[in-house]
């Protein structure tokens, strides 16, 4: 590894080289001969893929709890509190649910589509083009009006992208 540059006296910037997945030790040199161990761990990850969204839609208000399906993605990462939910330009936290899911809640957007990534390092993203539409509901009505106070009332709605999910 070569360093990039020293921000400061307690701080070194470095890239990571490619690697196998699995855990590397790290070792810090002033001079190539003299190494120091401090027990350091550095983990190389299999990249993970964002292969679908349940639901794939929510209001421009945000609040829709998603699922995002593929992976692999990392317990360690999540862990850590590295793994993110970027909606083109905003991100969220993610919450591991497993290798193959994680769970994240939309952030407020304007209407129309987003892409939605994953982050495991809050520095790479993947780049799979996942799409979550937001939407702008409008309610314009409800039929009938009023119901019984035990409840059992079919209410039908009138108005303008109500999509399949929205409560």
């Amino acid at each position: 590894v070569s360093f990039i540059s020293t921000a400061s006296e307690s701080r070194i910037e470095c890239v990571a080289p490619p690697m196998e997945a699995g855990f590397s030790s790290l070792l810090l040199t002033s001079n190539d001969q003299n190494f120091f161990d401090d027990g350091l761990t550095f983990e190389h990850v299999t990249w993970p893929r964002v292969l679908s969204l349940t639901p794939s839609q929510g209001p421009q208000l945000g609040g829709t709890h998603t699922l995002v399906s593929g992976g692999p993605f990392s317990e360690r990462a999540a862990q850590l509190s590295y793994i993110y939910c970027r909606y083109n330009t905003s991100t969220v936290q993610a919450t591991y649910v497993s290798s193959v899911e994680l769970a994240c809640v939309s952030p407020e957007h304007t209407a129309g589509p987003a892409a939605v990534e994953v982050t495991m390092n809050e520095q790479q993203y993947t780049n799979d083009n996942m799409r979550f539409e937001y939407t702008l509901a409008r309610l314009a009505g409800v039929s009938p009006a009023v119901g019984p106070v035990a409840g059992g009332t079919q209410l039908t709605f009138a108005g303008a992208n109500l999509v399949n999910g929205s409560d």
